[in-house]
């Protein structure tokens, strides 16, 4: 299979580097400040339109779903067409959507759920293939050389908008309503919009191909099932995301009903924790140019039952704050790995639906984590169910070591013939 060369415009090295991957970057930050305010807004909108629990849940989801149901076509389109004008769209129609609801609260009230699911469904499936785009893109800016530091360097602007959507959203929605707090989300989308719109880079993506996509859908999942490195990283991502998903979806109960922390300790805690994810592009890269990328992976899935095991022993904020920010420092490395290495060893011409794919599995095994944490908390403590998370764990890390391993063995033996 052939890879399209990269226009000789594009500067291929880490993102930070170059004018357009900033921008890239300062874009990608607030499209995830959009997506923690949307946590908070979305669900509390649907809470004073007299949703249950469930409902809220139900819209929480949304961000979820639409990576089962769109996936693969968002990486067919963001490898056929140009994704920086994709990014432009997608921005643009998830403000409008954003915008909808403060104007119909202004008009009308309180929006209805139908109203407020629309919405949510918009935004969340722009997400899929804003997602889908970002993957090419950083490969193109970038170059698959400089993936996995570039992926680093992206997951600490995904941490300060993670830190800064939820806490904002929290102080808008008490302030002000929910209604008005979406308001600002569609203020974020929108300057993601232009920060895009000012990149000189095209991001590549459009192949011409005017063939169904279904068989470039195929492709890549063939290939994702059929490549060892791929396929070992899915199935790794597969199995850690069961106890690290599950994890995270408890700690807010957890701190509350088990150390009795306040709501506003307790939101302290995990914001400080998003913001462990500006830590990694600063020891990542220098990691994976002295230790092989598979043994990382070992290391920063077991780290995940360790910083359990700490949580369950911590008796106060400081000692649980800790192990919290052990945890989201492991996520995000892990992240990081998973992504960045498997994004380098993917095709220049899939590296959109590649990426998108991945995404795909690892969504799925987040809602089964989650699913399986909240299972176990109905019929057990909260510290049984973090205890048998930690077994899940181990398990998980137990069961990478044999691919892992003959992975790493098979890469090193193909370096040494020249493969």
């Amino acid at each position: 299979m052939s890879s399209p060369t990269p226009p000789p415009a594009v500067a291929q090295r880490p993102l930070q580097k170059s004018r357009d991957g900033r921008l890239f970057l300062a874009s990608q930050g607030m499209d995830a400040v959009s997506s923690g305010l949307a946590q908070v807004a979305l669900p509390w909108l649907a809470l004073d339109a007299g949703a249950g629990p469930g409902g809220a849940a139900l819209v929480f989801a949304t961000g979820l779903l639409p990576y089962l149901t769109f996936g693969l076509l968002a990486g067919v389109v963001a490898d056929r067409t140009d994704r920086r004008r994709l990014l432009l769209a997608v921005h643009a129609a998830q403000a409008l959507a954003a915008t909808a609801i403060p104007l119909w609260a202004v008009s009308r009230g309180t929006p209805p759920l139908s109203v407020i699911f629309v919405a949510a469904v918009v935004i969340g499936s722009g997400r899929v293939f804003a997602d889908a785009a970002a993957f090419g893109a950083v490969s193109e800016l970038a170059g698959t050389d400089h993936y996995t530091a570039s992926q680093a360097t992206l997951t600490a602007a995904w941490s300060v908008g993670l830190f800064v959507g939820p806490s904002v959203g929290g102080v808008l929605v008490a302030t002000v309503g929910a209604p008005r707090a979406m308001a600002v989300e569609a203020l974020a989308l929108a300057t993601a919009t232009v920060l895009v719109a000012g990149i000189r880079s095209s991001f590549g993506g459009a192949s011409g191909d005017s063939s169904s996509a279904a068989s470039p859908a195929k492709e890549a999942l063939r290939f994702v099932l059929t490549d060892p490195l791929v396929r070992v990283y899915t199935g790794v991502s597969l199995a850690w995301n069961l106890a690290a998903t599950g994890a995270l979806a408890l700690q807010v109960p957890y701190l509350r009903r088990q150390l009795h922390l306040s709501a506003a300790t307790t939101g302290t805690i995990l914001a400080v924790a998003s913001l462990t994810g500006l830590a990694v592009p600063f020891f990542l890269d220098r990691l994976v140019a002295r230790v092989p990328p598979q043994t990382l992976l070992l290391l920063f899935m077991a780290g995940t039952p360790l910083g359990l095991v700490l949580l369950l022993q911590s008796t106060s904020a400081i000692s649980a704050g800790a192990a919290v920010a052990l945890l989201a420092t492991l996520d995000w490395c892990t992240l990081s790995l998973l992504i960045g290495h498997r994004q380098e060893h993917a095709p220049a011409d899939m590296q959109s639906r590649v990426g998108i794919t991945g995404r795909m599995v690892a969504m799925c095994s987040m809602a089964l984590g989650t699913l399986l944490a909240g299972i176990l908390a109905d019929r057990m403590s909260l510290r049984a169910t973090y205890w048998a998370l930690a077994g899940v764990g181990s398990v998980a890390v137990v069961a990478s070591i044999p691919p892992l391993l003959r992975l790493a063995r098979s890469r090193q033996g193909g370096s040494r013939t020249g493969a």
